[in-house]
């Protein structure tokens, strides 16, 4: 299935990588998706420790990123209008975390998690219908990325600091950064809230400054 799926054919479906890689027909590749039984999640963690090892060159780089899937409908799970660079703004999305692992060789995806908007996450009723698994709960962005990048680092990934946009520049994020002492190129928002003095702090950081010397009145200087 993986080597008819990365071949360039005009149309992909069971039939054409089947005949691409010489099935007489597509009832292997249907049963594959249709009635086989496994395990996606430890398919692509095992995926990824290959991949990492093949590509890896001493020098890469774990970056966070996200996928808006668009949906036709809110029935999927997590599906939501939300922002999607892919749709070019807001529409009816499932949005996925992942961490790339990119190196020089090229890059791969280490892992993924599907993130649940507050309405969504919330609603027992909808979680149901739409199937959600009981272990997927409210976090946000950056709290499934740290969760990821614990989980990569944990899996043998070596990397040197980490990257990612604003979206995920977060003090947990950060935090979790130095916990597994990473380096991190983390991008801000342009206006961060920053914290104002008290009075009390004003109060100490007048004391503090040198006193200004006074400016001698000049008896010639005309007033408008």
């Amino acid at each position: 299935m993986a080597q008819g799926l990365l071949m360039e054919l005009e149309d992909v479906n069971c039939w054409t990588p089947a005949e691409a890689i010489g099935h007489r027909g597509p009832h292997r590749l249907q049963d594959l998706l249709s009635r086989a039984v496994w395990d996606q999640e430890r398919a692509l963690e095992r995926t990824a420790a290959w991949a990492v090892e093949v590509l890896d060159d001493g020098d890469g780089v774990p970056i966070a990123e996200e996928t808006g899937d668009e949906k036709s409908s809110t029935d999927a799970v997590g599906a939501g209008p939300q922002y999607s660079g892919a749709l070019g703004g807001v529409g009816v999305c499932q949005v996925a975390v992942h961490p790339t692992f990119a190196t020089g060789r090229g890059p791969m995806v280490t892992g993924r998690a599907l993130y649940l908007p507050r309405d969504c996450a919330g609603d027992e009723e909808r979680r149901e219908l739409a199937g959600a698994p009981e272990e997927v709960c409210l976090a946000t962005k950056p709290e499934l990325a740290a969760a990821l990048l614990t989980r990569a680092v944990a899996g043998g990934i070596r990397a040197a600091f980490f990257a990612t946009d604003e979206v995920y520049g977060t003090r947990h994020l950060r935090r979790t950064c130095r916990t597994l002492e990473l380096g991190y190129a983390v991008a801000v928002r342009s206006q961060p809230h920053g914290e104002t003095l008290g009075r009390a702090d004003e109060r100490t950081r007048r004391s503090a400054s040198p006193p200004r010397k006074p400016i001698a009145s000049d008896p010639h200087r005309m007033s408008d």
